[in-house]
């Protein structure tokens, strides 16, 4: 049998593995397009959106953060980003992420992309915002961040080619960017 235009996979059946608040594990029995039943389909639910903030400078530089990552052992720099909270919009949720985590207020926000990052296992929505920086009014959340700092596109394309930034919220981020300066 083949796929028709526009056929969706359709939920037969759910068992909850596991629930709270910041992210959801179901295992549910899924009828494919074509008739083909998966009687188990692993399914992370993440209940909400997250936010990806590019920050400019005046000098065109872009704000990075050092974080201490738990799931993958390593220490990385990547863009501000975080969870979108209730009704809140996502440019709002962006300003409120990069001030809560580095200390900076921000404007002229805009919107550039939207993707799915895990599409075989998620359905988490994850929007790139781009915006310029205010002043810096707050602190550095000493509690998640470690650092923060101003690179040039040229710094960020090196460490990109070497492998230092791995956060695929920042590649992603800063390819689109860089795709958008040439």
């Amino acid at each position: 049998m083949e796929f028709e235009d526009e056929t969706l996979p359709t939920r037969l059946d759910r068992t909850v593995i596991y629930e709270c608040k910041w992210v959801n594990l179901y295992r549910d029995r899924v009828a494919l397009p074509t008739g083909h039943i998966l009687e188990q389909y692993h399914l992370l639910d993440f209940g909400r959106g997250a936010v990806i903030a590019i920050v400019e400078n005046e000098r065109g530089e872009i704000l990075m953060e050092r974080i201490a990552r738990y799931p993958t052992g390593m220490v990385t720099w990547e863009l501000p980003s975080g969870g979108i909270e209730g009704d809140e919009s996502i440019l709002n949720a962006a300003a409120r992420e990069v001030f809560e985590e580095t200390g900076y207020e921000t404007h002229a926000h805009a919107e550039v992309y939207q993707f799915n990052p895990l599409t075989g296992i998620s359905n988490m929505r994850a929007y790139i915002v781009r915006c310029r920086a205010g002043v810096k009014s707050g602190e550095l959340d000493q509690n998640e961040i470690m650092a923060a700092r101003w690179f040039s596109s040229q710094e960020l394309r090196s460490m990109i080619k070497r492998g230092e930034t791995s956060d695929g919220f920042a590649l992603i981020g800063l390819l689109l960017y860089f795709d958008g300066k040439e």
